[in-house]
């Protein structure tokens, strides 16, 4: 997934579609991509990621915890 679309509201969206696809993992893929942008210097991106970062904590905060039953 291509995380280059500056559209309005469009991080959620992401953040959606990138926990849907990696579940809580997501929180540390987006992490890692804002910490590679931040290194090579592009603000925007970072800034970018960090909203998408955002809207996956509270997303995975937020969710209904799911108890195993057996």
């Amino acid at each position: 997934m291509m995380l280059t679309s500056f559209r309005p509201f469009a991080t959620r969206r992401e953040a959606d579609a990138l926990l849907a696809a990696h579940g809580v993992d997501a929180i540390a893929i987006v992490h890692e991509a804002m910490v590679a942008a931040v290194r090579a210097g592009d603000r925007r991106a970072a800034d970018r990621l960090d909203r998408i970062l955002q809207h996956v904590e509270t997303a995975v905060d937020t969710a209904p915890v799911r108890h195993a039953t057996g």
